[in-house]
This record gives C-alpha cells, structure tokens and sequence, in this order.
C-alpha cells in the first residue's frame, strides 16, 4: 500500500502521517527526510524520493511540496482544513503574515486539488479534526472500502 498525505501546512499531515504508520506498520516518509531547504528544488526531490521508495512496496509519504509532481501512490490524501483553524495554528506557530497569507491564498484557489488533479484519477479530500484517532478511522475506512472493491473487481 502506497500511500501519499499531502495538503496546505497546518493541517495535520504530519502526525496523523505517524499515527497511521504505527497503525498500518508501513514506513513513513516525510519532507524533511529529503530536504531541509525553505526553496525546494522539485526536480532533485523527486530523484531523491524515487531513489528512496524504489522497490519498496509500502509506504507513507507526507508533506505539503509532493502535490508537485506524480509519484506511484495507490492512495492519495489531501488533507483540509477551515481557513479559521489555519490563521490560528499559523498564529501559534509565529509565521510571519506574508506566510500565512500565502498559504490561505494556496487553500483558497485550491491549488493543491488543481496539482494532484493533473497526475492522479482519485484523491480522497479529508477534512481534518483535532481528534487523531478520528482521522485515521476516516482513512481507514477509505482504505478498507478501496481494497474490498478492488478485489471484487478482479
């Protein structure tokens, strides 16, 4: 199972990505494994990240840049949340206001729905919550159903 998390920061990408690793016992990669950089060059990540998962055949992949290009995920997550919540968790985090407003702005065109539209047929929007275990019982539902109908398929 090939899993890609992705979505506009602050909403919860990165732990509901652990907390679904350590349920599913899948390995998790994260941005930061593959780059520190503030500019990311897209190119070289995606190299880096092929290079990494070659072969592997399960896998979390997470981070709000990897809408920018195709991988082979079987599942893609493009995690949401209200504009309310983000300025809030923004807030908290201390982004400068160019940031915040720039991250709004990427949630309000839905850019990131744009991005995966172009490389992946199916992508399961979810609606964060502060609660984790009920995000990840969304996610495995949505797994669940998917594999019973797949197999069904076959």
């Amino acid at each position: 199972m090939r899993i890609l998390i992705t979505g506009v920061p602050g909403t919860g990408k990165t732990t509901i990505a652990k907390e679904l690793s350590n349920e599913l016992k899948i390995p998790l990669y994260d941005i930061k494994k593959f780059t520190k950089a503030k500019d990311v060059d897209i190119a070289s990540l995606k190299r880096k990240t092929e290079k990494e998962l070659k072969g592997k055949k399960d896998w979390i992949l997470e981070g709000h840049i990897f809408c920018e290009y195709k991988t082979n995920a079987n599942f893609v997550f493009l995690f949401d949340t209200s504009e309310t919540k983000l300025r809030e968790i923004y807030k908290k985090r201390k982004y400068l206001p160019v940031k915040i407003e720039e991250n709004i702005f990427c949630k309000n065109i839905n850019y990131f729905e744009k991005k995966l539209g172009k490389f992946y047929k199916k992508i399961y929007t979810l609606e964060t919550e502060k609660d984790i275990k009920k995000n990840i019982c969304k996610i495995k539902k949505i797994l669940q159903k998917e594999l019973v109908v797949n197999k069904n398929s076959q």
